[in-house]
């Protein structure tokens, strides 16, 4: 629907970033769904915010969770895009593109500047290394390992480290 939010992009008050009862802002919708053209025309509108979250999600969190590389590129182009903003639990886009073992995802946000790859929840005090490590997810647990400032031993809230959990 591409052209129908540019012809609504166009016209004078729009608010991009009004959200529904139960539903984030037109960005956080579309990089939910993976509409990438949408995505591409809401980043280019004045005012636009990128790190409104819906539920603690943000559109970066919720393109992460779902997989959508292209989304992920589109929104570390914007300049104030926030990579760690977590959830309220603590789950980072880092976070969640590990669980989903989104390998692709999780190279490129560890390629952008900023990324805390410590970042662990609030609730379980997990890291993106520890959920890898839990899942048995080599590849995204090497791609981790290879970050200069990785914490390999950083426990989570039992004390649990990521090499216990993959053992």
């Amino acid at each position: 629907h591409v052209d129908v939010v540019n012809a609504l992009l166009s016209s004078d008050g729009i608010e991009v970033n009004q959200t529904g009862t139960n539903s984030g802002t037109p960005l956080w919708i579309a990089c939910d769904k993976g509409h990438v053209d949408v995505v591409s025309a809401l980043l280019k509108t004045e005012g636009v915010d990128v790190n409104l979250a819906q539920n603690g999600c943000t559109p970066l969190y919720m393109a992460c969770q779902n997989g959508h590389l292209d989304i992920v590129d589109s929104l570390l182009s914007v300049e104030r895009i926030n990579i760690n903003q977590a959830k309220e639990n603590g789950g980072s886009p880092l976070f969640i593109a590990c669980g989903k073992g989104y390998v692709n995802i999780v190279r490129t946000l560890l390629a952008a500047d900023g990324v805390d790859v410590n970042h662990a929840t609030k609730d379980f005090g997990r890291t993106p290394l520890w959920i890898a490590c839990g899942k048995g997810d080599i590849n995204i647990v090497s791609a981790l390992v290879d970050v200069n400032g990785i914490n390999v031993n950083q426990a989570d809230n039992n004390q649990t480290t990521p090499l216990s959990v993959a053992a």
